[in-house]
């Protein structure tokens, strides 16, 4: 490079970085195009006449949060601390997963969500806000039995008031007794319309559950028989997301099962364009682990220690 072209490239430089002055500007004070000066800055950086420093913000999990996104192909992750207090570390997953939503909402999007412990840790964290074209739609049906606030239908309703917006609510269990109940069901002109406005969502929010027997899907009366346990187990069930059974790889478990849900299929989900997974806790390592390696999520929320072991870990394994 001549030191001509090199004077003007360092000057238009001192322009755009140091005085803050556009493109155009620029362009219009030396006389050249905008594409010209584009060109040039490009140059610049790559004979590193302008070298880019980005500081990091005094955040301790942010380098790990980047090479968790780098490792997984995910859209981002965020981390929060591991506490000894299991509740404790639940909150704060509700808390970064509040924050999260409310960064990347724009008022007038529909969001599917399933039920939880971590889901209702996060409704429980949002602000009273006003959202009125915001549509909260229950994308599985309810648990039936005590725990019925962490259900789906009874976390719309509060994220709807805690927005001002709209809930759109399923009028079913979320496992009924038969095929044809189930039909009929998913055929109720409301359900039917409730389902078909989950699966068109901008955003889904899920908990990753495990499959044990401290999971709420295998409480005594609960949603699950002792045959559908025995038989889920059978088929290397590790865990579900929205009451879609997976194996380890977050291959949808084929089971008779599956025809007596009402909700989105694991297909239905992946195709919403942003799915947001909410967990963390040693014992959700496993289901978490088959959401990343079935790409089941695009942005994963968990604590601390889940997210080293993820990084440790050998994706092929």
């Amino acid at each position: 490079m001549d030191t001509k072209r090199r004077k003007l490239i360092y000057k238009i430089l001192k322009d755009y970085y140091q005085e803050r002055k556009t493109q155009q500007f620029i362009a219009d004070k030396y006389g050249i195009s905008r594409i010209m000066v584009s060109r040039f800055i490009s140059k610049a950086i790559s004979e590193k006449m302008v070298e880019i420093i980005i500081h990091p913000p005094e955040d301790p999990f942010v380098e790990l949060e980047r090479e968790l996104e780098l490792k997984y192909g995910l859209k981002e992750v965020l981390i929060t601390p591991s506490l000894q207090d299991n509740q404790k570390t639940i909150d704060e997953l509700g808390k970064a997963g509040a924050n999260y939503l409310l960064r990347n909402l724009k008022g007038n999007e529909s969001i599917s969500i399933s039920w939880g412990r971590t889901l209702f840790a996060l409704v429980n964290a949002l602000p009273k806000s006003n959202f009125p074209d915001i549509n909260i739609i229950q994308m599985i049906g309810g648990l039936g039995y005590p725990e019925e606030q962490l259900s789906g239908n009874e976390l719309v309703r509060r994220m709807a008031n805690a927005f001002n917006g709209h809930p759109k609510l399923l009028n079913s269990p979320g496992i009924v007794a038969s095929k044809e109940v189930c039909e009929a069901l998913k055929n109720d002109p409301q359900n039917k319309s409730t389902l078909n406005l989950a699966r068109k969502a901008n955003l889904a929010l899920v908990g990753i559950g495990n499959f044990s027997g401290a999971s709420l899907i295998q409480k005594p009366n609960g949603i699950l028989t002792k045959d559908d346990i025995k038989s889920l187990e059978k088929k290397g069930t590790v865990g579900d997301i929205s009451l879609q059974f997976i194996n380890k790889n977050g291959e949808l478990i084929v089971d008779d099962v599956n025809e007596r849900i009402i909700g989105l299929s694991i297909e239905d989900i992946k195709n919403i364009s942003r799915v947001i997974g909410i967990s963390g806790g040693e014992y959700k390592f496993a289901t978490i682990m088959a959401a990343l390696k079935g790409e089941l999520i695009d942005v994963l929320i968990t604590d601390k220690n889940t997210a080293e072991k993820l990084m440790n870990q050998d994706t092929g394994s």
